[in-house]
């Protein structure tokens, strides 16, 4: 498959915290990137350093953490826009 065939077709996982988050600290001590941490209101995850996994998401106790899909944009509509 060509690159720009597979980059169409690849979509990113996205975690997200949201106001669910009662700061158990649960979805911090089972993320294996040590991607998430906590403003003493409510955990947030470092797009950055996720990797990814659901472990997080397995882990909350209150149902807070939500997962996106997203298609990465492609190279060639960059290249052609």
């Amino acid at each position: 498959m060509a690159p720009d065939e597979r980059d169409d077709k690849t979509t990113m996982k996205k975690y997200v915290i949201d106001k669910g988050c009662k700061l158990c600290d649960a979805c911090i001590w089972a993320c294996p990137a040590k991607a998430i941490s906590s403003d003493g209101h409510r955990a947030s995850i470092d797009q950055a350093k996720c990797v990814h996994c659901g472990i997080c998401l397995q882990n909350c106790p209150n149902e807070a953490i939500s997962v996106y899909e997203e298609r990465e944009p492609s190279k060639q509509s960059e290249v052609t826009k």
